[in-house]
């Protein structure tokens, strides 16, 4: 971060009052440290103070001069409602609702050909039962021809004698043929599918695609080329090879591809994928350890470059680089009740992003859950992602980085949106250089990290950002970074904050370096170092309806922090300007208002209630009525002072 002169010089300053005044800044009042000159006290206005009924400005008595103040209207819950099927679930304490879509014992593992999605029970089979005698059940009509592993060589494809290969069936088909293929494994792929071709299986559990290990893998193990193709109710399982020697799965090029109760494993790079102009339908897949292979390095579930998909009930487990893809001016991606679990890095240590969006594609996913992410549970770059009724957990790639992962992750004029959310131990609830709506979102920590500390909240740089209905905490590093930022708060509650490893940081919002803060019924409670802190000459902060409660003093307090180890509930530094009208700043562990280089602050209907120190005015020549002239100061030890102490630290998280 870039240190303007008023910057320095307040830095400077807080070094002086740190030497002068030692541990005993908080708990001793009488003994903050010189002043820089006897004069300044009375340049600005502030008469000395000796206790907590000190006159202040006009003389009078605090309770004299200010009418009764109504108290600020608290912020709206963030909407309990559950998507279909999802279920209300305990929360942490002051989390707000929660949802889930799963039954209280989570996700569940399931054998293979089974998957659990979200908002149902429990596991259940991929596609349709097995029939006894082997056959797919659904086949009616005279375009069908038919194919069984143990039948004798040269058949007609009759079902009375039918093909011993796929191949054999494919060779001399038309379009709209189905081809029905009996219960058994087919070593055969790569197998390139005609226009207008249907591949059905007896059953996905029985009914498995297998590789020719003598060809080389340089191409899909089914190829629907540029035509219609149908796969349905068949398994695919790639060889047990090497990465560099790995197949990839499914793949068009230009045509459209239907792929309905499908397995896929053990595949590479992707396993379901789209061209440009392709259109496909992935409905009821289960697809399992997608590999990162060749010189590209992704491993993915569902891939499109400059094509369109809908997908409707998707379980992806151990992708690596991305689970679901899109990339392209004209790439489209429709995605619903999905689980994506253990996304990890690609073997070049790249990505683990759940769902993601490149180059100008649009993404829409519903009703869905990301656990185990070691990169974004959403990340868009240059893209836009509208993701709503999301559960997102361990979102993570602690201990390797700190804030490694995000829940979600915007980059290059990106935009996200989302809506009905719950984010449990992400390393960042948010990471943005674009542009973040957050409607209705939970987040919250429960993980322990010893060498690295709490994780961290929403951090916006150079974007923007609207939040509404919002709880952050408990256990978060720091609810809101802001730096270049325009944001918009409403409804925001920021409570029980956690620290860095060092003992720092647990700050309810910060708004740094050139920032636009509007925001109102706004509540940070038991934050640590600071509740609300404005910096920079063109940061600007607007707030109504506002209540700082508890704020406490770092954690290494009694571990080397010094004098700045205090808890400041309101600041104002480096020139940046703060309105906030209905307010209450109380309980706070040292300081309830602090202004300092050049900070200045308009505070109006509101109460500083019961700190060591309401008010502390650095700001040189600043009129004091617009911090006092409608404001309560109410048993603090001390109402207003403007002794230089030190000012709470401005570095921006890891």
């Amino acid at each position: 971060m870039r240190t303007s002169p008023a910057r320095a010089t307040s830095l400077a300053l807080v070094v002086v009052a740190l030497c002068a005044c030692g541990d005993d800044a908080v708990g001793e009042i009488a003994d903050f440290g010189p002043r820089p000159d006897a004069g300044r006290v009375e340049e600005m206005g502030v008469q000395e103070d000796v206790g907590p009924d000190a006159a202040l400005p006009d003389g009078g008595a605090p309770d004299a001069f200010v009418a009764p103040i109504e108290p600020p209207a608290p912020p709206a819950p963030p909407d309990p409602t559950c998507a279909d099927r999802w279920t209300p679930t305990s929360s942490p304490p002051a989390a707000g609702a929660v949802c889930s879509p799963w039954p209280a014992g989570g996700q569940a593992s399931c054998p293979p050909g089974e998957a659990h999605f979200p908002g149902t029970p429990g596991c259940v089979p991929i596609g349709s039962d097995c029939p006894v005698d082997g056959w797919p059940a659904a086949v009616s009509g005279a375009a069908t021809v038919y194919v069984r592993g143990d039948a004798a060589a040269g058949g007609s494809g009759t079902r009375d004698d039918p093909f011993v290969t796929i191949a054999a069936a494919l060779a001399d088909v038309t379009s709209g043929t189905t081809v029905a293929i009996a219960r058994g494994r087919y070593d055969e792929a790569p197998i390139v599918v005609p226009d207008g071709v249907t591949l059905l299986g007896a059953c996905a559990r029985d009914t498995v695609l297998g590789a020719d290990t003598t060809r080389e893998p340089t191409t899909p193990m089914i190829d629907a080329g540029d035509g219609a193709v149908v796969i349905r109710d068949l398994t695919l399982e790639g060889p047990e090879v090497d990465d560099e020697g790995a197949w990839t799965g499914i793949g068009v090029g230009g045509g459209s591809l239907t792929v309905e109760s499908v397995v896929i494993g053990r595949v590479a790079q992707l396993a379901i994928g789209g061209d440009v102009g392709s259109t496909l339908i992935v409905r009821d897949v289960l697809v399992s350890g997608v590999r990162s292979g060749g010189t590209r390095g992704a491993g993915v579930a569902v891939g499109l470059i400059e094509a369109t998909a809908t997908v409707e009930r998707l379980v992806a487990e151990g992708t690596s680089g991305a689970a679901l893809y899109a990339a392209g001016t004209d790439a489209r991606l429709d995605v619903s009740d999905f689980a994506l679990r253990d996304v990890r890095p690609t073997r070049f240590g790249e990505g683990g992003w759940g769902v993601t969006a490149e180059r100008g594609a649009e993404v829409v996913v519903r009703r869905g859950a990301i656990t185990g992410a070691v990169g974004a549970g959403i990340g868009a770059n240059g893209a836009h992602i509208d993701a709503e009724h999301i559960a997102m957990e361990r979102i993570s790639d602690r201990p390797r980085r700190p804030f490694g992962a995000s829940g979600v992750y915007a980059l290059a004029a990106a935009r996200v949106e989302l809506r009905h959310a719950w984010l449990r131990d992400c390393d960042a609830v948010v990471q943005s250089q674009g542009s973040v709506t957050l409607e209705d979102v939970v987040a919250w920590s429960t993980a322990a990290f010893p060498e690295l500390g709490a994780p961290a909240g929403v951090i916006v740089r150079d974007g923007a950002l609207s939040a509404r209905r919002v709880v952050l905490g408990p256990g978060l590093q720091q609810g809101f970074y802001l730096s270049i930022a325009d944001a918009t708060l409403e409804d925001v509650v920021v409570t029980d904050t956690g620290t860095d490893a060092l003992g720092l940081y647990g700050n309810g919002i910060v708004a740094d370096g050139s920032t636009t803060l509007r925001g109102e019924r706004i509540q940070m409670h038991r934050t640590h170092e600071l509740g609300l802190l404005a910096n920079g000459r063109t940061t600007t902060v607007v707030l109504s309806d506002v209540t700082i409660s508890e704020v406490q003093r770092r954690s290494c307090a009694d571990g080397g922090c010094g004098s700045a180890s205090a808890g400041v509930s309101l600041g104002s530094y480096g020139e940046a300007n703060v309105a906030i009208d209905r307010f209450v700043v109380t309980d706070g562990a040292f300081l309830g208002v602090q202004l300092a280089s050049g900070g200045t602050m308009d505070l109006t209907h509101g109460v500083v209630r019961r700190h060591p120190l309401g008010a502390n005015v650095q700001t040189l020549d600043f009129a004091l009525d617009r911090i006092t002239s409608s404001v309560r100061y109410e048993e603090n030890e001390r109402d207003l002072d403007a002794t230089f102490l030190p000012l709470p630290s401005l570095r921006p998280p890891m």
